[in-house]
């Protein structure tokens, strides 16, 4: 019974996710990055990790990396929130291994970039 309780839970599938929160901006520090800047910043930060940008597709406020020969793929979604914007890093769904070498160093690559260009104080990671 043991060993069949682990066959199976081995085969289960781990949701990796990270959100990071951007405050908005107070009004004497100008206008908050619009959707189409922030998503630059994490295609940047998806080729930075050696992410073929041929494999990085766009589809609205999300951008999605797949390649059949190095899975799980990763996708990095942009929503505001009210005054605030979240940017959500997710690896897709393939088995019980964790997060990738690529996702770890997505999510430190994209935290930087987000802070460069948002301001340090203002990006906050919320996993």
């Amino acid at each position: 019974m043991l060993v069949f309780l682990g066959l199976a839970l081995s085969g289960c599938d781990t949701m990796i996710a990270d959100r990071m929160i951007i405050r908005a901006p107070s009004q004497a520090a100008g206008a908050p990055l619009s959707t189409a800047e922030l998503l630059t910043a994490s295609r940047d930060a998806l080729m930075d990790c050696r992410f073929a940008e041929a494999d990085i597709t766009s589809l609205g406020d999300t951008l999605h990396w797949t390649n059949p020969k190095r899975p799980p793929g990763l996708h990095i979604m942009v929503h505001r929130a009210g005054d605030d914007v979240r940017v959500t890093l997710a690896q897709d769904l393939f088995g019980p291994i964790g997060p990738t070498d690529g996702y770890r160093c997505v999510r430190k690559t994209l935290r930087r970039r987000l802070e460069e260009r948002c301001g340090k104080d203002r990006v906050r990671l919320e996993s």
